[in-house]
């Protein structure tokens, strides 16, 4: 009831217990998908053999091979092997530098958690794979050589090619093992990525990988990690590590990282002589499930020298419990509940640049609603917050105060969308350099912003921020050249009553034009900027654009590659996004 199988010829030898099917193989589940020339297996020894086998599978669904489910599932193999209705499903990223991040802990939404490299294979919907021979082994089934895709058209964009690849079965959990794997981009460059090692349901780290921060590693560093390692009884703490070299700071002997010796926190960083322990970093990831909590423990220090930790070390810890959730096909709506605690970290605050905070810890509470139609889209955020704080003063940046601080925020967003033509549901072959169908047109976006905050040595700042403005985006990212353009121009007012003793929320920058603007060049090269243009009367050339980022990207359907780089932080790196697909059918061999 639960699958097909279509071959030339079937033999069973009731006395060896031996299975041997010939020619023709075509097998199927709802799920899976499998062509070969020949299959034999052994009942008694539990072993057996696939030729020249290709075959369409979910990592998520390995297992539903062996379950008895009945289904629709009918014996016209001839349209399974036409490949339909194509959509994008979900996005697997490598990130080869630290992340932009916001006031994380203003916003918990932007925690750390995809700070430490790694790339979820295991959440490819569908994967087309292909060998010359798949052993199976009682549980294990093996290949010496096997390729896999996610791209569902040939020939494909992205392939992974493995060498002694391995997929253990046990306990419905699927292991995937590689001795070696090297992705293929568009057959051209072959990328190492050395022993490949997913679990179902869990994140497989990418083992190497390099970024610039000239502030935090005096230029270019390179990381490797380590397998996450599964803690606790029910395997529901997970640590991940990630070793670093900062290269350009060996090379040259020197840093300009740190203040000297014994100065304050604040001190001004000073070049000078790097220690041998100043090559070296260590960032590590704790993450854990404490009833209906959940945990998230970042810390991450750029240099082992401990007369440094000081002013190398970051902590970043964040306990969530979701209160509520309810999501319709219109609506969703959420309310959660977060301590959060934070050792030396940076915020970026407009024309400020980035200020420390050095320490802050409190608690929070999130209401998140949604609601969409065909011409409006309205999103509505409210917040509590109560924290202590230690943070340079905003009168005198040299010198760290402690408050306690009470906020509150309200945030509305409304989307509406004024111009859209119709456009296909689903891409197709011509897709080059997009994994979905561009959604076209103008549309008008407003956002109202009030902050309410408060101190115990009874200072107050209020804050109501409005911005509005259009977005456009012309072009189906097809042709060859110039056919992608989008571009937002959203001008931000800010008006505020009171003041802040710190220096991290102050308001500042009241008159802005926020600017993101992305042009397709040509082939798979586009070009994206983001800043933000200072129009207040009282501001110098020098200070006129804010935290400008420029992106150079390589966009195609299955993958994509950005170089990143942000000139106020002076911190970049390679972005990697890895696409996963929705498809009807099971395609031919590639």
């Amino acid at each position: 009831k639960s699958a097909f199988l279509v071959s030339d010829k079937v033999t069973y030898d009731e006395k060896l217990k031996l299975l041997t099917i010939n020619g023709n193989i075509l097998f199927k589940t709802e799920t899976q998908f499998l062509k070969a020339k020949n299959i034999e297996y052994d009942f008694k020894e539990k072993k057996g053999f696939i030729l020249e086998a290709y075959g369409t599978t979910s990592f998520k669904s390995l297992s539903d091979i062996f379950k008895n489910v009945e289904n629709n599932l009918d014996e016209d193999f001839e349209k399974d092997l036409l490949i339909t209705k194509v959509n994008l499903d979900d996005i697997s990223k490598i990130n080869l530098s630290a992340t932009f991040l916001d006031d994380k802990f203003l916003d918990p939404e932007n925690e750390v958690k995809n700070r430490l490299m790694s790339v979820n294979l295991n959440s490819f919907n569908k994967i087309r794979f292909i060998s010359k021979k798949i052993e199976i082994e009682d549980n294990i089934w093996s290949a010496k050589k096997l390729s896999l895709t996610n791209d569902p058209f040939n020939i494909p964009q992205l392939v992974v090619k493995n060498n002694n690849f391995k997929i253990i079965i046990e306990n419905n959990e699927q292991k995937i093992r590689s001795k070696w794997s090297t992705l293929v981009l568009d057959d051209k460059l072959n990328v190492p990525l050395g022993p490949l090692r997913i679990n179902s349901n869990k994140n497989s780290n990418f083992r190497w990988g390099a970024g610039y921060n000239n502030k935090e590693n005096d230029g270019f560093y390179i990381f490797r990690n380590f397998d996450t390692f599964e803690l606790g009884k029910n395997k529901d703490t997970t640590l991940e590590l990630r070793t670093i070299f900062n290269i350009q700071r060996a090379f040259r002997g020197k840093t300009k990282s740190y203040p000297l010796a014994n100065d304050s926190i604040l001190g001004e960083k000073i070049e000078q002589d790097a220690k041998s322990l100043d090559y070296f970093g260590l960032g590590s990831s704790l993450k854990s499930t404490i009833g209906n909590w959940d945990y998230l423990l970042d810390a991450q220090t750029n240099s082992f020298d401990t007369e440094k930790l000081d002013n190398a070390l970051k902590i970043e810890s964040f306990l969530t419990k979701s209160l509520y959730q309810n999501k319709t096909f219109s609506s969703a709506e959420s309310t959660d509940l977060t301590l959060f605690g934070i050792y030396r970290d940076k915020t970026y605050n407009g024309s400020l640049g980035e200020i420390l905070v050095h320490s802050a810890y409190g608690a929070r509470f999130d209401l998140k609603k949604e609601k969409t139609n065909k011409k409006h889209l309205k999103t509505t955020n409210i917040s509590f917050g109560y924290g202590k704080y230690e943070s340079p003063s905003r009168i005198d940046i040299s010198n760290i105060i402690k408050k306690n601080r009470f906020d509150f925020k309200i945030n509305q967003t409304n989307n509406y969308i004024i111009w859209q033509p119709s456009v296909e549901k689903y891409i197709y072959e011509d897709n080059k350099y997009s994994p979905k169908v561009v959604t076209k047109g103008l549309s008008f976006i407003t956002t109202a912003n009030l902050d309410i905050f408060r101190y115990d040595d009874n200072s107050k700042q209020d804050i109501l921020e409005i911005k509005a403005g259009p977005r456009l985006v012309l072009g189906n990212f097809k042709r060859n050249y110039f056919d992608y353009t989008e571009l937002g121009l959203y001008p931000r007012f800010r008006f505020n009553r009171g003041e802040s003793p710190f220096s991290f929320d102050q308001v500042v920058d009241k008159k802005v034009i926020e600017i993101n603007a992305k042009q397709h060049l040509f082939s798979a090269l586009a070009v994206n900027f983001k800043g933000e243009l200072n129009i207040s009367d009282d501001q110098v050339d020098d200070d006129k654009f804010i935290n400008p980022i420029i992106s150079l990207s390589w966009n195609r359907r299955a993958y994509n590659i950005a170089l990143d780089y942000n000139f106020d932080t002076q911190e970049g790196g390679l972005k990697f996004k890895i696409y996963s697909f929705n498809f009807d059918g099971f395609g031919r061999e590639f």
